[in-house]
C-alpha cells in the first residue's frame, strides 16, 4: 500500500525507519477534527483509519482535490462515496503480496503503454524514478511505462510531481475504473534521501497506482509502534496474490509500510512474483 520533511541525512540515521515520509511524521500529528461518518467509510474501504487527516493536493495543472490522507494513501470525497469495484476473478491466473480488488486494465494479447511524467523534479529526485520505472519495465508485464520529463502534464496517464509543501514523503492512491492512480506526490526534501530509498519510494508509490496494497497491512509491523495496527481488508479488497508469501506480516517486499533509508530500490523475489501473476 500514501501508504506517504526536509532533513539532513547522515551516516548514523542509516537504521531509522520511514513510512513513505520523512522521520519528522514519526511524531504523532495534532489532532485534527475528521467526521466519525468519514472515518467509518474510510475503515469500511479497508484503509488505516490512525492518523487520518483532512488533506488538500494541490495537483500539477494548478487545480486542487480535497479528501483525507491515511500515511501515504489518498483517498478524495468522491473516492470515499463511490470508489467502485471492478469485476474480480476467481480463477488461478487472474486471482493473485497483497492487492486491491481494482486493478488496471491491461489487454489479453499485446501490451497497455502507459505514459509518466515527471514534473518538477530534481536531478535526484528524477533518476530515482528513472528507476523505478525501468524496475517494472524489467519485468516485461502486459503494460510498459514510458517516462518523459516536463512543466506540464501532457495528457499522460501518471504524473509524479514534487511539492515542497508536502510532508508525506510520497502520497498516491488505488486504481480507478480500470486505470492506474493518476498522480504520484513526491516531497521535494526526499531528494536528500541516498538514491536507493529514493527508486524505493519511487517504486513504492507506483506499486499503490498499480492495485499493490502494503505486504504487511495486517500489523504495519515494519513502522514503530505508534504507527503500527491491521489496515484490514475493506470493500478496497486486500487479496492474497498466489505465489507469494501469504503472510499479513510480510517484511519481503518493497510494498512493506515503511522502509529504511538504506534499501537498494530493487524488488524482492515475491514483488516480481505477485507483479507477475497480476499483469503478465
Amino acid at each position: 500500500m500514501k501508504t506517504f520533511k526536509t532533513v539532513a541525512f547522515i551516516a548514523i540515521l542509516t537504521s531509522i525507519l520511514y513510512s513513505c515520509q520523512n522521520d519528522e511524521l514519526f511524531e504523532p500529528e495534532p489532532a485534527q477534527e475528521v467526521p466519525a461518518e468519514v472515518l467509518l467509510k474510510i475503515q469500511q474501504l479497508g484503509v488505516n483509519t490512525t492518523g487520518v487527516i483532512p488533506y488538500t493536493q494541490e495537483l500539477p495543472d494548478g487545480t486542487k482535490e480535497f479528501g483525507w490522507l491515511s500515511h501515504d494513501i489518498f483517498l478524495s470525497h468522491d473516492d470515499i462515496l463511490n470508489m467502485p469495484n471492478l469485476p474480480s476473478s476467481e480463477d488461478e491466473v487472474t486471482q493473485k503480496l497483497y492487492r486491491t480488488n481494482n486493478l488496471v486494465r491491461v489487454p489479453n494479447n499485446g501490451r497497455r503503454v502507459i505514459t509518466v511524467r515527471g514534473r518538477n523534479l530534481n536531478r535526484n529526485l528524477r533518476r530515482g524514478l528513472r528507476r523505478a520505472v525501468a524496475n517494472y519495465n524489467n519485468l516485461n508485464l502486459k503494460f510498459r511505462l514510458e517516462l518523459s520529463f516536463g512543466n506540464n502534464n501532457g495528457g499522460k496517464n501518471i504524473v509524479v510531481f514534487s511539492n515542497s509543501s508536502n510532508n508525506q514523503g510520497g502520497v498516491a492512491g488505488f486504481p480507478r475504473n480500470g486505470n492506474p492512480f493518476n498522480r504520484v506526490e513526491i516531497d521535494g526534501g526526499s531528494s536528500s534521501l541516498p538514491l536507493g530509498a529514493i527508486e524505493h519510494l519511487m517504486t513504492h508509490e507506483l506499486g499503490h497506482c498499480f492495485g499493490l496494497r502494503h505486504s504487511d497491512f495486517g500489523t504495519r509491523s515494519s513502522c514503530p509502534p505508534f504507527l503500527q495496527g491491521n489496515e484490514g481488508a475493506g470493500s478496497i479488497g486486500a487479496v492474497f496474490i498466489p505465489g507469494t508469501d501469504g503472510s499479513v506480516d510480510s517484511q519481503s517486499s518493497v510494498m512493506r509500510a515503511c522502509f529504511r533509508i538504506n534499501e537498494t530500490g530493487n524488488f524482492f523475489r515475491q514483488d516480481r512474483v505477485g507483479l507477475r501473476r497480476l499483469y503478465q
